[in-house]
């Protein structure tokens, strides 16, 4: 976020948004079970198939809020740091929430409206080279600092 900070001052991101965003991304996947994905779609689907829970209620993004929120509210120091209108934005963020007037900031950890996110930069880098696949010509540093936010 630091590239759009510079880029774009018109912006007026400011340390704190760069901190909470950063933040976002780091906790975004905080709720994954192991396996990711595998973990969510299939094990918890079948453990509320068990139980008779119909309604899908489950999501890692709302596992992830309740696991930040709760190494909040047990770390004084992090509560002195991150005041509640942080919080909120970086719950919203990991959520992949649309802040109004700032819709663009809500595309950086969890993308809404097309799914292209630093989430899935991260795992696209660390998966392929994790199973030594060809990473391609993939390069998400030189779309980062080429990105521009227009309009919102």
């Amino acid at each position: 976020m630091r590239w759009l900070q510079k880029a774009q001052p018109e912006l007026g991101i400011t340390d704190r948004d760069v901190r909470n965003v950063a933040i976002a991304g780091l906790c975004h996947d905080l709720g994954h079970g192991p396996f990711s994905h595998l973990f969510d779609n299939l094990f918890i689907r079948s453990l509320q198939k068990k139980a008779g829970v119909v309604k899908d209620f489950w999501s890692h993004e709302d596992a992830s809020i309740m696991m930040f929120e709760d190494i909040l509210n047990s770390d004084e120091t992090l509560r002195q740091l991150i005041n509640q209108e942080d919080q909120a934005l970086i719950c919203s963020l990991i959520q992949g929430e649309v802040i109004p007037g700032r819709a663009w900031i809500s595309e950086i950890v969890s993308n809404p409206r097309n799914g292209i996110d630093v989430d899935k930069f991260d795992y696209l880098r660390r998966d392929t080279q994790k199973t030594n696949m060809n990473y391609c010509s993939f390069n998400h540093e030189k779309i980062m600092k080429q990105a521009r936010v227009i309009g919102d």
